[in-house]
């Protein structure tokens, strides 16, 4: 199965942070392939359980250079939009 798009409008993730998926109608376990505003390509994971949904990405470089570490971020909340959701992140582990 492809991953499915997904888009965040800054460079980085932090808490707060808005993160667009295509193709779900709510969080549900899913490979996603994520696009950060300076055009870095990374993939994740929206992984859901008892505790809630969370998104794994892995480690990667931004365009700028700065190597940042895989980390787990908790979706804080989420809303339907267009075809997709939008996933509003928390604070990371990792």
């Amino acid at each position: 199965m492809e991953p499915h798009p997904a888009w965040a409008e800054h460079t980085h993730l932090f808490p707060g942070a808005q993160v667009r998926v295509d193709g779900l109608t709510e969080p549900e376990p899913a490979a996603l392939h994520l696009r950060l505003s300076d055009g870095t390509e990374v993939e994740a994971e929206l992984l859901t359980g008892p505790h809630g949904a969370l998104v794994e990405v892995a480690g990667y470089t931004s365009a700028a250079g700065t190597r940042l570490p895989a980390r787990g971020w908790p979706v804080r909340s989420w809303e339907r939009a267009g075809d997709g959701v939008v996933l509003r992140l928390g604070r990371a582990s990792g």
